[in-house]
């Protein structure tokens, strides 16, 4: 009997399907959401993406007045997060962070609090490596705008929140790359959401 041939990594593997985007790396092709890239981020927000992204793999949206809530919950979970932020790199502190959102085992609140707490730790972050005080987020803002403000600690102008906005949308899933397939492997021990999110 002939052993089969182990595939190296995971190179040519099929792990799942998925109708949330299609990648042709072939053709140049990214399909988000049934809409190509090029015109999706030309011509939604993104939140607008976000809730497309959702609906495509049967979720309810995520209302842009709850990333505001979850910005402002994030923020005040920031001095909890103990010495998270002071890690060197980026990636290690943002990990570290997210570790302290608590799961409450509904995964889409979860999602709402991920996705509010990444812009607050990564602009407080930023900030603090530059010796600058963290800036509180605007819950009445959107997504990009307010990741900016943070940021910089000062109103973006429109043209650098637009091209923020843009590639947030351009970068929101591109399918099974290793983060997406390590969530997907520690979700499946019936682990909750930011864990996974986490690894």
């Amino acid at each position: 009997m002939t052993k089969p041939q182990a595939s190296e990594g995971l190179d040519a593997v099929v792990v799942a399907e998925t109708r949330i985007s299609d990648v042709d790396g072939e053709r140049g092709r990214l399909v988000i959401a049934g809409a190509d890239v090029e015109q999706l981020a030309a011509t939604a927000s993104y939140e607008v993406a976000l809730a497309r992204v959702l609906g495509a793999a049967g979720a309810r949206a995520i209302d842009p007045h709850e990333l505001g809530r979850a910005r402002a919950a994030a923020w005040e979970l920031l001095p909890r997060t103990g010495d998270a932020l002071d890690a060197l790199d980026g990636m290690e502190a943002l990990r570290a962070a997210l570790a302290h959102v608590h799961a409450t085992g509904d995964d889409r609140a979860d999602a709402a609090a991920v996705i509010g707490a990444v812009p607050v730790f990564a602009a407080a972050w930023s900030r603090l490596r530059r010796e600058l005080p963290a800036v509180a987020p605007d819950p009445a803002l959107g997504h990009a705008v307010d990741y900016l403000r943070m940021t910089l600690g000062e109103p973006p102008d429109a043209v650098a929140a637009r091209a923020l906005e843009q590639y947030l949308v351009t970068v929101i899933d591109h399918g099974m790359n290793a983060s997406t397939f390590t969530a997907r492997v520690i979700a499946s021990t019936a682990s909750d959401l930011v864990s996974a999110i986490v690894g």
